[in-house]
């Protein structure tokens, strides 16, 4: 006997078997007013399935920098991810009191001396003339890689002994390595002119990227013999950022005179920039009565002209203010404010580096 086909929901495109119009695995369309049935319920379910995603690779584990069985450059902390997401990578180099190492050529490394410090008094290289109340020392350099697909970014910035720094990106890989620099480099003076990494005649240009490079400690720096350790890792998920920042550090020779000029390096990435230097003059150092005074700094900010030069400058900041750089900013000039006195006078240009 036929039956009704009206009472039965039946699937696009359905032939109907001659005249009786059975299909037994569909159930009647329930009357008006019923509760539906558990088929109807789930017929209308969005079809998604949720798979939580498994890293394809990440690497977070303390690593050791330079010293006797200490690797030249490290990777502090790497994650891969399938898709492009918020990473955060958090890294810092341990105090060498927190580090316990097995003994290295008779010398044991879990509470360090002086001599086994390698953040105390590094030896400058025989190519660079330090003044005499400067040390050489060591800073550890990491170079921050995020990238997703066929693009990827690379920017340099200092990771400070005591200091954890935090880096948030996008993307499906990041990728922090660390490797030890000098913290001085050579000055050359030309014409009362004074510079770091090429002389007061050379390419701006040429200084960034030789500075962007993070030149080797070895190139004018003694190695330590004891190891620097680094720890980090990397996650999925936004975290608020602790800017790292791109530092150099310069000095402003003895008995130089007034507004002698001092060009300075600009890191890739860079946006901003503070002088961190006496914020004045004035006597107020108890401990050292009368033979203490402060010195006073000044920076400009050179710019590329429009007709090519380097030589248009945006004058007179004050240190100890961050300062956005200019977009075409390709150098940064240090100039005293008065006569120098008999010691130099060390100063820092910290950056930050765009994260």
């Amino acid at each position: 006997m036929p039956r009704d086909r009206d009472a039965y929901d039946y699937p696009p495109g359905y032939v109907p078997r001659g005249a009786q119009y059975e299909i037994e695995s569909y159930a009647p369309r329930p009357a008006a007013g019923a509760r539906p049935t558990d088929w109807e319920e789930l017929r209308e379910l969005p079809r998604v399935v949720a798979v939580p995603e498994e890293p394809l690779e990440e690497e977070s584990t303390p690593k050791l920098l330079g010293g006797q069985g200490g690797a030249r450059e490290v990777t502090v902390a790497f994650r891969r991810v399938a898709y492009a997401k918020h990473l955060t990578a958090v890294v810092r180099v341990a105090n060498p009191s927190e580090i316990s190492f097995a003994t290295v050529d008779g010398t044991q490394f879990g509470n360090p001396t002086d001599a086994t410090n390698p953040f105390n008094s590094l030896t400058a290289a025989g190519g660079l003339a330090l003044p005499g109340n400067l040390m050489q020392s060591l800073e550890v350099v990491a170079r921050c890689l995020v990238g997703h697909q066929d693009l990827q970014v690379e920017l340099p910035f200092n990771m400070p002994l005591g200091q954890v720094v935090r880096v948030a990106q996008v993307g499906s890989v990041i990728r922090v390595g660390a490797t030890l620099s000098p913290r001085y480099f050579p000055k050359l003076t030309v014409g009362g002119v004074s510079a770091w990494l090429v002389d007061a005649t050379g390419s701006n240009f040429v200084r960034n990227a030789i500075f962007d490079g993070i030149v080797p400690l070895d190139k004018f720096a003694v190695p330590p013999t004891s190891p620097v350790q680094t720890q980090g890792f990397c996650g999925e998920g936004f975290s608020a950022p602790v800017p790292p920042q791109r530092v150099f550090f310069g000095w402003v020779d003895a008995g130089v005179a007034q507004n002698t000029q001092h060009l300075c390096p600009v890191p890739r990435g860079a946006q901003t920039v503070l002088l961190m230097a006496d914020a004045s003059t004035v006597n107020n150092d108890p401990a050292a009565g009368g033979a203490f005074q402060g010195f006073g700094l000044l920076f400009s900010q050179i710019c590329q002209s429009p007709g090519g030069g380097t030589t248009r400058r945006v004058l007179n900041f004050p240190p100890n203010v961050t300062v956005p750089l200019r977009a075409d900013c390709v150098a940064i000039e240090v100039v005293n404010v008065a006569a120098a006195p008999a010691v130099a006078i060390p100063f820092e240009l910290q950056y930050d580096v765009g994260f």
